[in-house]
């Protein structure tokens, strides 16, 4: 099975990382008003039954359903689980944390991938980039600030559910390209959504009303529609080129926490905030030079023979 050819269009994945972190936002901002409303296995229950109807339908308009047996693939799967388990350990955060600092926490995702390469994978990492990732570290822990007043178990959930982000996203580039996006994710809900319902199962079922399910399928809708899009987003982009535009997010969960839920960051969390995404955006831009002299290199190689 051949894998990607390099992605042509760069800047495409970007747009479409950034329409995605804009739909995360809408889902986690509906996802939090229903914070005293139902627990959190029957959410994601609840939530992935919904996802799934909107999957499918993705699938069947792509022509896709011929497919759906990929959905096993193994590297698809091990997607899928990260998933279930970054799921849980986000929204138990997300249920007790302001939505700011549980994003802003998220977004040293791919500082921690980058590291993750470098452990697992082999990939060269330069010392600059090495400080980069430790700056952006070093912005978590003020957002987090442990044994600090505001800090409590939540915040390692969070911290936790970033770790299985960043693993979830080198396996998501490791997926065959054939292997159709709208595939990757029907199969990640529907796991998720199996998932949702054993933990129900342990904690019970409680009614909910017509208000709560429109807002669940809202929820649903926008979180469907989201990972469609990051999965597009390393379909047309590679992790180092869509990256940085995940930073994005970061400015949309300052405006819905503080219009609809009245959480405003600290100066230290801000500070902390503000380290990530530096510290971020220079990861990504010290990649591309080093990448671009590397190429650089080998042409010049070539030339001489």
């Amino acid at each position: 099975m051949t894998r990607s050819p390099q992605p042509p269009h760069p800047a495409l994945g970007g747009l479409v990382m950034s329409a995605s972190m804009v739909c995360f936002i809408v889902n986690d901002t509906l996802t939090k008003l229903l914070t005293h409303d139902i627990q959190i296995g029957q959410f994601i229950f609840l939530r992935g039954v919904f996802a799934m109807t909107f999957m499918l339908g993705l699938v069947i308009a792509g022509g896709h359903l011929a497919m759906t047996a990929y959905a096993f693939d193994r590297r698809v799967l091990m997607r899928a689980t990260l998933d279930l388990i970054a799921t849980g350990l986000f929204i138990a955060a997300l249920y007790h944390m302001p939505l700011p600092n549980i994003t802003a926490v998220l977004q040293a995702v791919p500082l921690t991938a980058t590291l993750l390469a470098m452990v697992f994978l082999g990939e060269k990492v330069s010392g600059r980039r090495l400080a980069a990732i430790a700056v952006g570290f070093a912005g978590v822990l003020l957002v987090v600030r442990p044994g600090g007043a505001g800090f409590t178990a939540y915040s390692l959930l969070g911290a936790a559910a970033m770790l299985c982000v960043a693993v979830r996203e080198l396996v998501t580039r490791r997926i065959h390209f054939h292997i159709p996006a709208a595939v990757v994710a029907f199969s990640t809900t529907v796991l998720v959504t199996a998932g949702g319902a054993v933990w129900t199962l342990i904690e019970g079922f409680q009614p909910m009303s017509g208000a709560g399910l429109t807002t669940l399928a809202g929820a649903a809708a926008f979180l469907t529609v989201a990972q469609y899009l990051a999965v597009m987003a390393l379909r047309v982009g590679t992790v180092s080129q869509t990256a940085p535009f995940r930073y994005t997010i970061i400015v949309w969960a300052l405006i819905a926490g503080w219009l609809v839920f009245g959480d405003v960051p600290d100066g230290l969390a801000l500070a902390g905030i503000a380290m990530i995404v530096a510290s971020g955006l220079y990861a990504m831009w010290q990649s591309q030079r080093e990448l671009a002299r590397e190429r650089r290199a080998i042409e010049a190689g070539d030339a001489g023979m």
